[in-house]
């Protein structure tokens, strides 16, 4: 997992430039094409919908690394040499320094990859509100705003208020592009390490037949793992629901009632609406449910082969 993790911040630092890009052209997204009310509003709901699934992640992880620190200075004996603390340290280092070493390590260890998910999904969770966004941006064509739209002087509105949606989808696309680009090794190499580890942890929990602290932090752990992957599958699963229904809520505007250059406008959104935002991981597999329930179904039948060649 360490592994994992390095080759996840290398490739932030190594693609930095391009993921301070990618973070201004969403700024600028939202000063540009969010605009009415409703919008705004959903912006801000947005932000606690983001916010919160990186909370109870947050607090997941940072309980487990908090139990196992306290676990390995309440029973040092047992800890030392078990999942997660078999690091070999020098003999002349005092086991004081030891405990703390090993104690706080993993501690960091455990938040750091905490703070590396949260900029690989909250990239993903932005297109995901953009899109929302740009649903929202139809409501000012729909059958409530109708006689106000169909008014002589309404009529440029109409036609920059599409110009501008065709502007944001394609904004969102190239967003999607260069995100994927960037997090797509990482994202593929996290996702089979963590379905081996998820697979070898949960194999130990289930041949130990002790109840001690070592086994309660692996199955804290494992909760860890279950997380970490739900996150990024829902997120993207999420992006996929968001990006089909743009053509059904283009098409639900009146557009028969506006002129030719409106129909012809809304005719190349609809066409474009039809290419998916999906994210995937190294271009194998997508970051969707039925993914994350694949990858549970896999652990779970490599756990069933290890316990018989364990029983042998």
């Amino acid at each position: 997992m360490s592994k994992c993790f390095s080759l996840q911040i290398l490739n932030s630092f190594y693609r930095f430039s391009d993921i301070r890009n990618v973070i201004e052209k969403f700024k600028l997204a939202t000063m540009k094409y969010v605009v009415t009310t409703e919008q705004r509003k959903a912006f801000y709901r947005g932000e606690f919908e983001n916010k919160l699934p990186f909370a109870i992640y947050a607090t997941l992880v940072s309980f487990t690394g908090f139990l196992g620190m306290i676990m390995l200075f309440y029973d040092p004996v047992n800890a030392i040499g078990q999942f997660p603390y078999r690091v070999k340290l020098p003999a002349s280092l005092k086991p004081e320094l030891q405990l703390i070493y090993m104690g706080v390590s993993v501690l960091l260890l455990a938040m750091q990859i905490v703070a590396i998910d949260y900029l690989n999904v909250i990239l993903i969770n932005q297109i995901r509100f953009q899109l929302r966004f740009l649903n929202l941006s139809f409501s000012e064509l729909s059958m409530n705003d109708r006689k106000q739209l169909l008014a002589s002087q309404k009529k440029p509105f109409v036609n920059e208020r599409i110009n501008l949606i065709i502007e944001h989808h394609w904004c969102l696309l190239d967003l999607r592009n260069q995100i994927e680009d960037i997090f797509r090794m990482p994202v593929l190499v996290q996702f089979f390490t963590s379905v081996i580890i998820f697979a070898l942890t949960g194999f130990q929990a289930t041949v130990r037949n002790d109840t001690t602290n070592g086994t309660v932090l692996i199955y804290f752990y494992c909760c860890c793992i279950f997380c970490e992957l739900f996150i990024y599958c829902w997120c993207g699963n999420d992006v996929f629901e968001q990006s089909k229904t743009l053509s059904t809520t283009g098409y639900s505007c009146i557009w028969y009632k506006y002129d030719q250059r409106f129909k012809k406008s809304l005719q190349i959104f609809l066409i474009n609406a039809q290419k998916p935002f999906i994210f995937s991981a190294g271009g194998f597999m997508t970051l969707s449910l039925p993914s994350f329930a694949g990858i549970l179904t896999k652990s779970y039948s490599y756990i069933a082969v290890l316990r018989q060649l364990y029983s042998r």
